[in-house]
């Protein structure tokens, strides 16, 4: 996507693989929910992830309903 997502953000460590997280500000929880940072899964693989917990956990006064409308299984076929 050309455009970042409200709340969600990409982190490479040095050491580590790297992964998607949703911010507190965002999310039901009030905590910080990531992706899998799995050095097995891709990007790709894991901006999926990242897009099913958006749906499940973002706060509704601030959705984007761009990305809620997202059919995630049709964006699976591509990798």
């Amino acid at each position: 996507m050309k455009e970042n997502i409200p709340g969600v953000q990409y982190i490479k460590s040095k050491n580590r693989g790297s992964k998607y997280c949703l911010s507190r500000r965002f999310s039901k929880s009030g905590k910080d929910i990531s992706s899998s940072s799995s050095k097995k899964l891709s990007d790709e693989e894991k901006f999926i992830q990242i897009l099913e917990i958006y749906k499940k956990n973002i706060i509704d006064t601030k959705q984007e309903q761009k990305i809620m409308n997202l059919n995630i299984d049709k964006l699976k076929q591509y990798i």
